[in-house]
């Protein structure tokens, strides 16, 4: 039964409960300041900044096609050509020099501009029956509201820091420097990213067969959310998530095949994934393995590693917390924000744009400060700014999302890891391989005596 605290048990009921309503409300009053405060930042960056910039990366045009025409927004040219020429019985996949009905899109003398999967390619040849400049605004709405409605499902899903989503998440996508560089470019990565978040925070609210439809039409978008779904999987241990997720992509897959020919698939996995998995050593690819691509094909391996290596981390975190399926708070969303930087920073392409990955998980994980020492909250919003800023062709200026990427996932890492793991870790460096280490248990008893500050809640609290 519960009881009165020592200083109000002498209180009547009634003054008892209207002290709890006077906390209440002077939370919630904190709450909305706070709120203001964040939106008000927010918008003077979006008249100030945001909107004037994103109006001319927009109208930017940086796409000189082989007829010679200059058009704005580079990468999404690929995917109207391609779906154009898939509508004109052409290979989207391939060149077709002197076809006057082909829109020319050359990558490399062995495959076009178009190097995604062919699931969605009835639905580019609809944008590509559109003029140009129509088509790529529809483009544009799609994607920003993919984003904007991930972020407001991340409010829904954790509702008791709704309010403080929301102004975070509205103050990074108004600062967010990667996300004006993605309109510019006219990429994927936002439609890509919100389906793969929205799937998250379904799958945390037990509605697995949504999470697992909207996350396999993600990955026929562009493959790389296959390491969210294996992480994810490994985290939670919920295999059966990964059957539903690969059974849907079977039938997406099958009813495409109603209007895209099998070649094509064949085409992508033999030629196109072949081609496009290799790094590139200019400095809008921010992925660490940036230097490796003078060894082209084998920078699959250690990209590989490393992703293997995310797979056992979770797996390991998820044992050792004992983390049930479909079950979301607060560990969960540091979970999947770890794997998204860790898909990024290990990528052998991680153009500056696929940085909009990390907005709205980093908006949830953000909205909690209390969860967070002063130091480690420190580091990840000095992680944020870094992974919020514009990039120069200057010493470690040409890295800050790699650099963001790379304190974020570190502070997170070290926070998932159980405690007496930690300690643990620490004590082997200091005592080396061949000395004689303390029991688990030893360790945790000193971890609670001299690290009081790292926090070993459930994850459900604030």
């Amino acid at each position: 039964m519960k009881t009165a605290p020592a200083d109000t048990a002498a209180l009547p009921t009634s003054q008892w409960g209207e002290g709890s309503v006077a906390v209440a409300r002077r939370t919630l009053r904190w709450r909305v300041a706070v709120l203001s405060c964040l939106l008000l930042i927010a918008a003077t960056s979006a008249v100030f900044y945001w909107f004037p910039t994103a109006r001319m990366y927009f109208d930017l045009q940086t796409r000189l096609t082989t007829g010679g025409h200059m058009l704005p927004n580079y990468d999404f040219y690929a995917y109207y050509a391609g779906g154009h020429n898939w509508r004109a019985g052409l290979d989207p996949y391939r060149n077709h020099p002197g076809r006057a009905d082909a829109l020319p899109d050359v990558r490399s003398p062995r495959i076009s501009g178009f190097i995604y999967p062919p699931t969605f390619l009835p639905g580019y040849a609809l944008l590509a029956r559109l003029p140009y400049a129509t088509a790529r605004v529809i483009w544009l709405a799609v994607t920003l509201l993919a984003l904007v409605g991930a972020l407001i499902a991340g409010a829904l899903t954790f509702r008791r820091r709704s309010l403080e989503i929301l102004g975070v998440g509205a103050l990074l996508l108004m600062v967010s420097n990667p996300l004006l560089y993605h309109i510019r470019q006219g990429q994927i990565d936002a439609l890509v990213a919100g389906l793969t978040t929205v799937a998250f925070f379904l799958y945390g609210r037990a509605r697995s067969w949504p999470a697992a439809i909207l996350l396999a039409l993600a990955i026929l978008m562009k493959v790389t959310p296959f390491v969210i779904l294996v992480a994810l999987v490994a985290y939670y241990r919920d295999w059966r998530f990964l059957l539903k997720t690969l059974t849907s992509c079977m039938v997406a897959v099958g009813v495409s095949l109603s209007a895209v020919s099998l070649h094509l698939y064949v085409e992508y996995v033999s030629k196109v994934l072949p081609e496009v998995s290799v790094g590139d050593s200019f400095f809008h690819n921010q992925s660490l393995l940036r230097g490796w691509s003078y060894f082209g094909a084998y920078t699959k391996i250690p990209s590989l590693g490393a992703y293997v290596c995310l797979v056992l981390l979770l797996f390991y975190i998820g044992e050792r917390k004992r983390v049930r399926s479909r079950v979301m708070d607060y560990r969960a969303a540091e979970a999947y924000l770890l794997s998204v930087v860790t898909m990024l920073l290990f990528s052998p392409l991680a153009w500056r744009m696929a940085f909009v990955w990390v907005i709205v998980p980093l908006a949830v994980v953000l909205a909690s400060p209390k969860r967070y020492g002063r130091l480690q909250y420190s580091l990840l919003l000095a992680g944020a700014g870094f992974l919020s800023s514009p990039l120069w062709d200057w010493s470690f200026l040409s890295a800050m999302n790699t650099i963001g990427g790379m304190v974020v996932g570190g502070v997170l890492a070290i926070r998932l890891l159980p405690p007496d793991a930690a300690i643990f870790g620490l004590r082997f460096a200091q005592h080396g391989a061949n000395r004689s280490l303390p029991d688990r248990p030893a360790v945790a008893a000193e971890l609670k005596q001299s690290v009081p500050a790292i926090s070993v809640s459930d994850g459900h609290g604030e």
